[in-house]
C-alpha cells in the first residue's frame, strides 16, 4: 500500500482540529496564536517528510542522485567511468629542420583546442607527426582524420596542421547507464559476494542460538551454536 505523504496545509488543519477537540474555546483563526503555532509545526513535519521521501529515492539505485549512485556502485566495487581527453596524432608540413615545440595550442574551425604533448622537428621531406591531445574532456573532440588545425600562435616554419588519428576522448559515464549495469551486479542465490552480502540468518532450538558467518564467495554459511538460557542476537 502506498503511503500517502500529507501537505503542509493538511498537517496544519489536522493540528487545528486537535486543538478545538482539547480546547472548544480556542481561537484558530489566521491571526491568532494558537494557527502560528500550529503552521510551525506543520512546515517542521512538512520537512520532515520531504527528507524521508529524499532518503526513500537514495535506497534504490534506479531513484539514487548521481552522488548516491556512485556509493551504490562503490559498494558493488564498481565506480562510474570519468569523462577523458581526446588524443591523437596531427601531420605536420613545413620547412625541414622547423620544431614545433612541445605545448604549442592547436584549434579546429569550431574553436575546439588541442596541445602538443612532444617536441617534434620537420623531417627532409617537409613533413613530421606530431602527438595531441584535447584541452576539454568529452567525445566533441574526436575530430575525423583529415581536419585542419590552426596554430594559435606563430610556429617559424610550420606550414599546415592536418589531423591524422583520433581516439578516447568520452564524457563521463551518464548516470542512466550505471544504473543499467547495477541490477547485472545484485547478489543471487547462487553466487553471494562477501563485500556485499552478509547472513542474517539465526534460528533457535532448544534454548540454542545458531549464529551464522558472513558468506565468503559462493561458500554456504557456517553453523556455530552457543548454548544460552535466554537466546540474544548480537
Amino acid at each position: 500500500m502506498t503511503l500517502s505523504i500529507k501537505t503542509l496545509t493538511i498537517i496544519r488543519d489536522e493540528i487545528l482540529r486537535d486543538y478545538r477537540s482539547l480546547l472548544p474555546d480556542a481561537v484558530v483563526a489566521s491571526d491568532s496564536d494558537v494557527y502560528a503555532r500550529a503552521s510551525a509545526v506543520a512546515s517542521a513535519l512538512d520537512g520532515v517528510y520531504s527528507y524521508l521521501l529524499w532518503q526513500k529515492k537514495q535506497m534504490f539505485a534506479d531513484t539514487a542522485d548521481s552522488d548516491m549512485l556512485d556509493r551504490h556502485a562503490a559498494q558493488r566495487g564498481l565506480s562510474r567511468k570519468a569523462a577523458s581527453r581526446a588524443s591523437g596524432s596531427v601531420t605536420v608540413m613545413g620547412t625541414a629542420g622547423a620544431v614545433l615545440a612541445s605545448g604549442v595550442a592547436l584549434t579546429d574551425a569550431n574553436g575546439l583546442a588541442f596541445v602538443v604533448t612532444a617536441d617534434i622537428e620537420i623531417g627532409a621531406g617537409g613533413t613530421a607527426v606530431a602527438a595531441i591531445r584535447a584541452v576539454a574532456t568529452g567525445a566533441d573532440s574526436n575530430l575525423a582524420a583529415g581536419t585542419v588545425l590552426t596554430l594559435s600562435g606563430a610556429a617559424s616554419g610550420i606550414t599546415v596542421v592536418t589531423k591524422s588519428t583520433s581516439a578516447s576522448g568520452r564524457k563521463a559515464m551518464p548516470s542512466g547507464a550505471v544504473q543499467a549495469i547495477l541490477p547485472s551486479t545484485m547478489p543471487n542465490s547462487d553466487s553471494l559476494e562477501a563485500s556485499t552480502c552478509r547472513c542474517m540468518a539465526v534460528r533457535i532450538r532448544s534454548s540454542a542460538l545458531v549464529n551464522f558467518s558472513p558468506v565468503v564467495g559462493s561458500t554456504p554459511c557456517s553453523a556455530k551454536t552457543r548454548s544460552s538460557s535466554t537466546p540474544r542476537l548480537r
